[in-house]
């Protein structure tokens, strides 16, 4: 089955400098807590990989976990500052009452989602947990499909190709444990036509029964929720709604893995997959969860003077970053030396940016309608997803996204 996405921007496939990711150990971490958490550990003491370091007074938040061996040097209301030593333990297993054993069709589903949760899986396509992504699908009254994102143009990721060639059990397994987890009838792998390889491995990995593959055009960004579900089930999803709403519980790659790590070997998610794009090529790193960008960066391009959180955005001077961590939103990392700063110029009204977006909306009406709320609405705001692909197709140079992101994100605020 092939389909072509809507919009977007077309990409070719990207070379991974070396065959497996590189493992990153930075000096510190900082592991963010969102809400009331209560710690469990004090200032001084010595942690494991894997150990449980606050727990939030909602039952359903993940809770906050060491994702290095290292000492508590800091806890404030908003974080958890750890320094990283080398360790000599194993990683902290999972205490669980779930029997391996049990055959998948009778393991409650319930059980597997607080499974994930004391695991604290969340990825680019769950940032706020996998297990909440299949409570809000099992409430869905209709039929229920689980979509796995095992693309690579979503900002040129290389992880999902990796976890193929190298993790393809693991991510089966997963799929089959999310399924279960949703109570889904079935779950749809979308992988794009620009490596074939990924391809002919995951045919032959599905069943075509429980699990189907599904290739797309590659274009970013390919990987958008509402993108995935309009692929696989032809429907389009409402500003104000999320695919979850629809039965759809999407994942990508590593949320696979990490489930099937979570249930079967017990161990909790600690460390994310990047892609990390430097003037001497592209590298897959394997770092720990709470990394800041600028030790990163310092260690991987220390030449670096500019970076970006995403393939498609601007680059920032390093320095304005150093606050910024890698946690659960992120894919891609982009450094570079010296940048050539684009002036900007008029709109020539080339109307680009309407052929580049991947939702049918008019970036050049947004961008007239000059700050005009009734106007914006109007044009469909709300349905913007943030890709940037207006801005980087744009030959005036102008930062189309920034002009009405800026409305959206002030509308969000208040409706709060």
């Amino acid at each position: 089955m092939r389909y072509t996405f809507h919009g977007g921007i077309p990409v070719g496939a990207a070379r991974a400098v070396g065959d497996t990711p590189v493992a990153f150990t930075p000096r510190t971490v900082i592991l963010k807590k969102d809400g009331n958490y209560s710690s469990l550990l004090s200032v001084g003491e010595k942690v494991n990989k894997g150990s449980v370091l606050a727990l939030s007074d909602d039952p359903g938040a993940l809770p906050v976990i060491s994702s290095v061996f290292g000492t508590v040097k800091e806890i404030s209301e908003d974080a958890i500052v750890i320094e990283t030593d080398t360790g000599d333990g194993g990683e902290v297993s999972l205490i669980s009452a779930c029997d391996i054993e049990t055959p998948l069709s009778e393991t409650p589903p319930e059980l597997l989602c607080e499974m994930m949760r004391t695991a604290a899986i969340a990825t680019p396509a769950c940032p706020h947990g996998a297990h909440s992504v299949c409570e809000s699908v099992r409430a869905f009254d209709g039929t229920r499909r689980v979509i796995i994102d095992c693309t690579s143009a979503d900002g040129i990721s290389l992880a999902g190709r990796y976890i193929v060639r190298d993790m393809c059990s693991e991510l089966i397994g997963g799929i089959k444990l999310l399924i279960r987890a949703s109570l889904a009838i079935g779950a749809v792998i979308v992988v794009d036509d620009s490596d074939i390889r990924t391809i002919r491995r995951l045919e032959r990995a599905v069943d075509g029964k429980n699990t189907v593959l599904l290739v797309s055009e590659a274009k970013y960004p390919i990987c958008d929720k509402k993108l995935l579900m309009h692929a696989t089930i032809k429907k389009e999803c409402p500003p104000d709604k999320s695919p979850a709403d629809f039965g759809c519980a999407i994942f990508d790659a590593e949320a696979c893995v990490a489930v099937y790590n979570a249930v079967i070997k017990r161990l909790p998610m600690t460390d994310r997959l990047i892609s990390f794009f430097k003037k001497g090529g592209i590298s897959l790193l394997s770092i720990p969860i709470g990394t800041g960008l600028s030790e990163l960066t310092e260690a991987q391009a220390p030449e670096a003077l500019y970076a970006s959180l995403g393939a498609f955005f601007e680059l920032r001077p390093v320095s304005e970053l150093k606050d910024c961590g890698i946690y659960y939103g992120e894919r891609t990392v982009v450094v570079r030396g010296r940048v050539r700063v684009r002036r900007a110029f008029s709109c020539i009204k080339c109307m680009r940016c309407e052929d580049a977006c991947p939702m049918y909306l008019s970036p050049y009406r947004m961008l007239t309608a000059k700050g005009d709320e009734k106007k914006l609405a109007s044009l469909g705001i709300d349905c913007c997803i943030g890709c940037n692909c207006c801005s980087a197709v744009c030959p005036s140079g102008i930062d189309v996204r920034a002009s009405f992101l800026i409305k959206k994100e002030e509308k969000e605020d208040d409706g709060r």
